[in-house]
């Protein structure tokens, strides 16, 4: 495939979907996976400004933020 051609490259993936689309999974007992997300999302705030800025902000320390 690194050789092929870009036209090439379209004709054997096209070939390739349906064949693996026919590939079954075997049967696999006691097997159960949950679908849940493992950890929750974090309350923090999006950065609205430049990562250099808010950088910058966070080593002066608090107290220095926008115009004050």
């Amino acid at each position: 495939m690194t050789e092929a051609t870009a036209e090439e490259r379209v004709r054997r993936a096209a070939a390739l979907l349906p064949a693996l689309g026919k590939e079954k999974v075997g049967h696999r007992p006691n097997r159960c996976e949950p679908r849940a997300k493992k950890r929750r999302p974090k309350n923090l705030k999006l950065l609205m400004k430049p990562r250099a800025e808010a950088r910058a902000e966070l080593l002066a320390g608090p107290g220095v933020e926008d115009g004050e």
